[in-house]
C-alpha cells in the first residue's frame, strides 16, 4: 500500500484493496485511515525515508547476525536474546506529526482572538481527542471524545456547529496536527495553538489535587483560552507552498541531527579502538574519510599501509587537501595503537562498517532533500525575497522562509521578528554589572 501511495495512487478504496492477510477483513477501517491529504512532495519525502529505512534495516540485520554468531561462541550466553529486549514494547515510541501552524516557540500569531461566544479546548492523544466547550461565563456546555478519523472529525465539526457560528467558537489545542487543524480552519473556526508548558503550569495552579485526565485537560485548555484570550493569537494557515517547503526543511533538519549523532558515535568508537583513522583526515564525515574506513575499518587492516598506498588512495578519491602522503601516513602512525585482539578487532570492524554505511545513507538522503528543498524554494512566491538576502544561499534561505512562514500579519513589527530569531532583549540590572 505504501509503495502504491508513493507511486501516485490516492484512491483510499484502491489502496485498501491491496491489503494482505488479516488486514483484508479491515477494509472499511483501512479506507477511513487512508483518507487524507497526501501530495506528490509527501510521496517524494516518503520514498527517501523508506530507502533510508531499508538501508538501516539491512545494517541492523547484518549486525544482529554477527552478534548472534559471537554469542553462539560463548557457552554461558547461549539462549540469550541477542536483541537485548527485556520487556514488551521495548522498541515502541511515539511518532512525529506535522503541523499546519507555526511552532509553539515562536511569536504570537496573526490577529487577536475575536469576541467569542463559546471556547473549545482539545486535548490531543494518540488515538482519541477529548473535547470540552464552555460558554463565556465558564460553564461547560459540551464534553465528548472523538477518534482520529475522517468520520469523527466531521462529527466534531457538526457538534460545534450546533452551538453557533464557527467564527464565534475559537478552538485551543496544544499539539496542532495538520489534518485536525485543517478541518477546523476549513469549517471557519479560529484555531489557537497554546503552549504545553503554559497549560501544565495553569493546570498545576487550578487543579490542587494534581489529578490528571484527558477530559480534565480539555477543560483546562478551554478555561485557559477563555481567561487568557487577550494574550493569545489566532493562527492563520500557511499556504500549500509553505507547508511543502517546511516539510522538506524540517525533515532535512532531522536527518542532519541523525548524521551528527552517527558521526559522534563513530568518533567515540574510533577513539577507543582505532584512533589513527580519526586523525588522518580533518573531517570524519567527509567522503575520503568514509572511504578510508570502508577499506581499513581496523588498525590491523591498515598495519601494512605504505606511503605509496596512501598516495594512490588520495589520487583515486581526488583528495583536495594539501597534505602529502608522507604527512598523512605520519598522522596515522603517530596516533595511539588501535585494538589488536582478534575477536575484538572483528567486532570493531563490523561496528565501524555499520556506522559508515549509516553515514553514507544519511548523507545521500540529505543531498536528495537538498535538491527537493531547493525545488520547493523556487516554487514559493517569497523564495526570491529570501534568496536575495546577502550570503543566504539556497538552503539557509529555505530554512529562514520555512520558519518565518508566509503569514505577514503574524509579525507586527521588528520586535516580533526578533522574537522569532530568539534575540529579544531582556532588562539587565545595572547594579549587577561589574564596573
Amino acid at each position: 500500500m505504501i509503495e502504491a501511495l508513493i507511486a501516485g495512487q490516492r484512491d483510499p478504496q484502491a489502496l485498501a484493496r491491496l491489503a494482505r492477510g488479516r488486514m483484508k477483513v479491515k477494509h472499511a477501517a483501512l479506507v477511513q485511515a487512508l483518507t487524507g491529504r497526501f501530495g506528490d512532495h509527501h510521496g517524494e519525502l516518503a520514498r527517501m525515508l523508506l530507502d533510508q529505512y531499508d538501508a538501516l534495516t539491512a545494517q541492523i540485520g547484518a549486525l544482529t547476525g554477527r552478534i548472534e554468531e559471537l554469542i553462539g561462541g560463548i557457552p554461558e550466553a547461549r539462549g540469550v536474546d541477542a536483541g537485548g529486549e527485556t520487556g514488551p514494547g521495548a522498541g515502541e515510541g511515539p511518532g512525529a506529526a506535522g503541523s499546519s501552524l507555526p511552532s509553539q516557540g515562536g511569536p504570537p500569531l496573526s490577529l487577536a482572538v475575536p469576541g467569542a461566544v463559546f471556547f473549545a479546548g482539545i486535548d490531543w492523544a494518540a488515538e482519541t481527542q477529548a473535547v470540552c466547550v464552555m460558554d463565556a461565563a465558564g460553564q461547560v456546555v459540551a464534553r465528548f471524545c472523538i477518534a482520529h478519523s475522517a468520520e469523527e472529525l466531521d462529527r466534531l465539526v457538526r457538534r460545534l456547529a450546533g452551538l453557533g457560528d464557527p467564527g464565534d467558537i475559537p478552538v485551543a489545542i496544544e499539539r496542532p496536527s495538520g489534518w485536525l487543524v485543517d478541518v477546523l480552519l476549513e469549517a471557519g473556526h479560529p484555531v489557537v495553538p497554546v503552549s504545553p508548558n503554559a497549560i501544565k503550569t495553569w493546570r498545576d495552579g487550578e487543579v490542587l489535587s494534581g489529578a490528571k485526565s484527558d477530559a480534565g485537560d480539555a477543560e483546562v485548555i478551554a478555561e485557559y483560552l477563555r481567561l487568557r484570550q487577550h494574550r493569545l493569537r489566532v493562527a492563520t494557515p500557511y499556504s500549500d507552498q509553505e507547508k511543502a517547503l517546511r516539510t522538506g526543511v524540517r525533515t532535512r533538519d532531522d536527518l542532519v541531527e541523525m548524521r551528527v549523532a552517527a558521526v559522534n558515535q563513530l568518533a567515540a568508537l574510533l577513539d577507543a579502538h582505532w584512533p589513527g583513522a580519526k586523525t588522518i583526515f580533518a573531517d570524519l564525515e567527509s567522503r575520503i574519510s568514509l572511504e578510508f574506513l570502508t577499506r581499513y575499518p581496523t588498525a590491523a587492516s591498515a598495519a601494512r599501509l605504505s606511503e605509496q598506498d596512501i598516495a594512490a588512495f588520495r589520487a583515486e578519491l581526488g583528495y583536495s587537501g594539501k597534505r602529502p602522503a608522507a604527512v598523512l601516513l605520519d598522522r596515522l602512525r603517530s596516533a595511539p595503537a588501535g585494538t589488536t585482539g582478534e575477536a575484538l578487532t572483528t567486532a570493531v570492524r563490523d561496528a565501524v562498517l555499520a556506522l559508515v554505511s549509516v553515514l553514507k545513507a544519511v548523507t545521500a538522503a540529505v543531498k536528495d532533500l537538498d535538491r527537493s528543498v531547493v525545488a520547493r524554494l523556487s516554487e514559493h512566491p517569497d523564495g526570491k525575497i529570501f534568496t536575495s538576502l546577502r550570503r543566504s544561499g539556497q538552503i539557509n534561505a529555505a530554512q529562514m522562509l520555512a520558519e518565518w512562514g508566509d503569514c505577514r500579519p503574524a509579525y507586527d513589527g521588528p520586535d516580533s521578528v526578533a522574537a522569532l530569531a530568539r534575540v529579544t532583549p531582556v532588562t539587565r540590572d545595572p547594579a549587577s554589572t561589574a564596573r
